[in-house]
């Protein structure tokens, strides 16, 4: 180890040993070791300047292009009481199978957010996007909902079911309806 150590100090004196016009070795090692600490803190100061600096470009443009502390439109603003949020408690997730009646109002309160939130962003998707989701959409009326209503229907819970059905469908009526305005 003294070995690597010595070496290492007489590797930076020869590299930097015309610059030292010391006499003694312990001086010139000294005089190493300080230009290797200044040369790590000139390191660390230009990474900081860096940093700082990109920090400020980030800041600059993100504020130019008007995403900084962005703002909600305002048309969220008169649609969000109308807008239901309640998720219920995460940790009882899944506690509803088996319960045909609590799985269906859950379904619901999703159906009913997602044909609301969708509505409300529906401006913002391009033709592609539209396109995609009228294909999700309709599939997950065709293969989850319509089983589920039948299955509601034998248990005497059509009525949830097809509102239910009945989100869905408007929800694949507005996609369709924009892509005509498209």
């Amino acid at each position: 180890m003294r070995y690597k150590i010595e070496q290492l100090f007489g590797s930076i004196k020869q590299k930097i040993g015309s610059s030292f016009k010391l006499l003694r070795e312990d001086l010139s090692r000294k005089a190493s070791i300080a230009c290797a600490i200044l040369w790590n803190f000139w390191v660390l100061a230009t990474y900081l300047f860096l940093l700082f600096l990109s920090g400020i470009l980030h800041y600059s443009y993100a504020k130019g292009c008007g995403r900084f502390l962005e703002q909600p439109p305002q048309i969220l603003h008169k649609k969000l009481p109308y807008i239901i949020f309640s998720m219920g408690d995460i940790t009882k997730a899944g506690s509803n199978r088996g319960d045909l009646e609590r799985e269906l109002e859950d379904i619901l309160l999703f159906a009913k957010m997602t044909y609301q939130r969708y509505v409300l962003t529906i401006e913002d998707y391009t033709r592609e996007e539209l396109e995609g989701d009228l294909k999700e959409y309709t599939l997950q009326l065709e293969n989850f909902v319509a089983p589920l209503v039948e299955r509601a229907e034998e248990e005497g819970l059509e009525d949830i079911a097809k509102e239910i059905e009945g989100y869905y469908k408007r929800l694949i009526d507005a996609i369709k309806q924009r892509l005509l305005e498209i």
